[in-house]
């Protein structure tokens, strides 16, 4: 199910990140064709606007054997491992070193759908549900609005 959802970044390479949020913030905004700008939702930019460009410093600096440990680039410099945000020590987030960061959106969003799937069917015949029970049910988990709405 998670390759049914994601093929296009799976197979293709394409990003999944909503970059078209873009349009709305400068040096973009004054190049894009204002009916051709999505709707805007403060809470899709941040995707683009804060976890891809920390994604890309993370990448980078752990590409040239430096853990980011500081961040100069926002304000006049700022902790960036102590943000909660940036998340270098997560495992997953080794995807990002290995494919870069806009390959590996997608195969970030992948992996984390199908654990949540994974682990609620793990959890469900813990419990005592049937194999056809716990499969519906990690499905459902996995693949519901709230996972799908908030993926990217």
């Amino acid at each position: 199910m998670t390759a049914a959802l994601l093929w296009r970044c799976l197979l293709l390479g394409e990003t999944f990140s909503p970059l078209r949020q873009l349009t709305y913030a400068a040096p973009w905004s004054a190049y894009a064709d204002p009916s051709a700008r999505p709707a805007w939702n403060p809470l899709h930019y941040d995707s683009v606007g804060q976890y891809r460009v920390f994604r890309s410093y993370a990448t980078d600096s752990l590409r040239r054997g430096r853990l980011p440990l500081w961040n100069p680039y926002q304000l006049c410099g700022t902790p960036f491992v102590a943000n909660n945000l940036s998340a270098v020590y997560y495992p997953a987030n080794l995807l990002h070193v290995a494919m870069g960061p806009d390959r590996a959106a997608g195969w970030f969003a992948a992996l984390h759908l199908f654990l949540a799937a994974l682990f609620m069917w793990a959890f469900l015949l813990k419990t005592g549900a049937s194999d056809a029970a716990a499969t519906i049910g990690g499905a459902v988990y996995g693949f519901a609005t709230w996972q799908i709405v908030w993926l990217h």
